[in-house]
């Protein structure tokens, strides 16, 4: 054991030696190189031979100085740069401030359930945002209540009608029509896909009170369904049944044959959706009525429902389904799940539960007497119906909760957290915050857990330095390379001139690609070419031209006018590239005709011809100018027995 804690203690301190040092303050560690340079050379067989170290030491050289001017400028003291690297924090940090055990059980679940419908009715006692035990128990009571009423026979829908406090309720009886996964709260979703058919669950607790819950109904969802439907009205004292009449010969029609889009066209009776035919694309349960559902979701592709009616809508249907999108599986889908799940409110399940295990890892402390100080002020602040402002925070500095002996929590934290959810009718306060302590304590640890998640993870670390100095290195450079290549005109065309004998046309040839599928008319046509050539017609009129010359308005030309070099044009290249018409002969079943109207000798390009190749050479020329600058005024020290231990022997 004492062996193989030598051999830890002597790997560690040979990782620690400093590699490099920038400017004698800048010191750069042999661990932070060796993980930069084997995550940019994975497939590098000579990985550590004397030629790769050096040339990618070069590099990192160069990267290392210019973070360090970035640094000397005061660029990651911008408040953009704050901004964007806390966003980027903020998402990096995400994934460790969860159990991840609970994630992949919400993400498999919510993917289990997305090929599974519910339809469902609910009745609701409401509780206000931040209720007291009082206002939770007398909620209760009342459920108890309606559930009693339901098992002793009084109807669902009625108790909804009657009590539910869901406004919708005196309209729809508490149906909610059809619904699958992470489209209602989390213990709604997960009390309706546990009931079964027919019954009621027991009173399920959400953040907008208790619920019961009825399930009538389910439907296999094997995906999204692309699908037309015709739909006739019923009016206002329809006695004759006209609607029904209209539905049904609608329905007949489509059984002799008529395609279902002009059924559509000469049945339907919403007008939004006659101009596309009926069509609705990647439809999802809940969007129209429960019956509609009901319906298509068991229609198998390329069928037509029987009339049905919809008192929703107070309509009749018929759907068509074109179309079955079946789910993708479920690798597939993972990052949209994933997604969608964490801007759920049951998403603080997985924070909740790392609370949890954090709580048994850490040492956290309640100081009493801070935490009585903010009681005090609470009860004197309801007492005299005072609010909270930020002025109050210099007199609640103290301490009011410690984790692991170094971080401190703040008693204007806690009395900011409480007086949010303090109500006029809460009699006890001391109780109050006592049951408002343990929440509380959950949100500081995930805050400390945040605070240290780069001594605790290492990688995590290492990851947001990368992306510290990367942000820093883009926005030096975009401001003194990539930008000022692209603006300093002056600076662009003074350079060009040092290198514009690299830039030179070949020998290029003017000419006119005149192709036709006319085969049978080649000659005619050749020789109105010839003509029209000669004559000075414009590339716009030849086209026009020949029809009209040769009277036959079914004549399709192509003209095309180029200049090119050798091997830019195959029509070209196939002439004897001198001035003249030719008539080519290719396996194509086209005639084709090539006239070469000049040919200019080798020249140099202009700067406009060639602009954005000569822009990147003026890059790569000041990066290494601003390179050679940055060397000298930052000198650098590459400790050379430290960096011989790297190479291979």
């Amino acid at each position: 054991m004492l062996l193989a804690l030598g051999a830890i203690v002597i790997l560690s301190q040979a990782q620690n030696e400093i590699l490099m040092e920038i400017n004698g303050d800048k010191k750069i560690t042999v661990e932070e190189f060796k993980r930069i340079y084997l995550k940019n050379n994975p497939n590098n067989e000579n990985l550590f031979s004397r030629t790769s170290l050096e040339e990618y030491l070069t590099l990192f050289t160069h990267f290392k100085l210019k973070v360090y001017e970035a640094e000397q400028l005061g660029l990651h003291t911008r408040k953009n740069f704050v901004e964007e690297f806390q966003k980027y924090r903020n998402q990096l940090a995400e994934p460790y401030l969860v159990d991840q055990s609970i994630s992949e059980q919400l993400y498999k679940e919510a993917y289990d359930r997305m090929f599974k419908a519910i339809r469902a009715s609910h009745i609701l006692i409401q509780l206000p945002p931040s209720p007291t035990p009082a206002d939770t128990l007398t909620a209760y009571k009342r459920i108890l209540d309606i559930q009693d009423r339901y098992n002793k026979g009084m109807p669902f829908e009625q108790l909804a009608l009657a009590y539910s406090q869901d406004p919708s309720a005196k309209k729809n009886l508490g149906e909610l029509g059809y619904f699958s996964a992470m489209r209602m709260v989390y213990p709604f979703e997960t009390a309706a896909y546990q009931t079964p058919i027919g019954e009621v669950s027991k009173p399920v607790r959400t953040q907008f009170g208790y619920h019961l819950i009825k399930v009538t109904d389910t439907l296999t969802v094997q995906g999204p369904l692309d699908l037309q439907f015709i739909v006739v009205r019923v009016k206002p004292n329809d006695t004759a049944n006209t609607a029904y009449e209209k539905i049904n010969f609608a329905y007949e029609r489509l059984k002799s044959g008529l395609p279902f889009s002009d059924a559509v066209q000469g049945f339907t009776e919403d007008q939004n959706s006659k101009a596309n035919n009926g069509m609705l694309n990647n439809y999802e349960p809940g969007k129209m009525s429960p019956e509609f559902d009901s319906v298509a979701f068991r229609l198998k592709e390329k069928t037509f429902s029987e009339p049905f009616y919809s008192r929703f809508n107070n309509a009749w249907f018929i759907v068509y389904v074109n179309k079955i999108n079946r789910h993708p599986k479920y690798e597939e889908a993972y990052d949209l799940i994933k997604r969608r799940v964490s801007r759920m409110p049951h998403s603080n399940i997985r924070s909740k539960k790392l609370a949890e295990r954090l709580l048994k890892e850490y040492k956290v402390e309640r100081i009493e007497k801070a935490f009585n100080q903010v009681v005090d002020t609470l009860i004197l602040m309801k007492n005299k119906q005072r609010s909270i402002n930020s002025h109050m925070a210099p007199n609640f500095e103290k301490p009011i909760m410690v984790v692991n002996d170094t971080f401190a929590v703040k008693q204007f934290e806690f009395l900011h957290f409480a007086f949010m959810r303090l109500k006029l009718e809460t009699s006890d306060i001391k109780a109050f915050c006592n049951e408002l302590w343990p929440e509380f304590t959950e949100r500081e640890i995930i805050k400390y857990e945040e605070q240290v998640l780069p001594v605790k993870y290492p990688e995590f670390k290492h990851i947001l330095q990368e992306y510290h100095d990367g942000i820093l290195l883009f926005n030096l450079t975009d401001s003194l390379v990539w930008q000022r290549a692209i603006q300093d005109t002056a600076g662009l065309s003074k350079f060009f001139e040092t290198i514009k004998d690299r830039y030179r046309w070949n020998e290029r040839y003017e000419a006119l690609v005149i192709i036709t599928e006319n085969v049978a008319k080649q000659k005619a046509i050749e020789k109105t070419l010839k003509k029209l050539i000669k004559s000075g017609t414009s590339v716009e009129n030849f086209a026009q031209a020949v029809r009209q010359q040769l009277k036959d308005t079914a004549i399709n030309l192509r003209v095309e006018k180029v200049l090119v070099e050798s091997g830019q044009n195959r029509y070209v290249d196939q002439t004897k590239r001198k001035k003249g018409f030719y008539s080519l002969k290719t396996n194509e079943n086209a005639a084709v005709w090539v006239n070469i109207s000049n040919v200019l000798p080798p020249q140099p390009k202009k700067l406009n011809e060639v602009k954005g190749f000569v822009v990147a050479e003026y890059q790569n020329h000041l990066e290494k100018a601003w390179v050679k600058e940055l060397l000298q005024k930052y000198p650098v020290i590459i400790h050379t027995e430290v960096y011989e231990k790297l190479i291979e022997k």
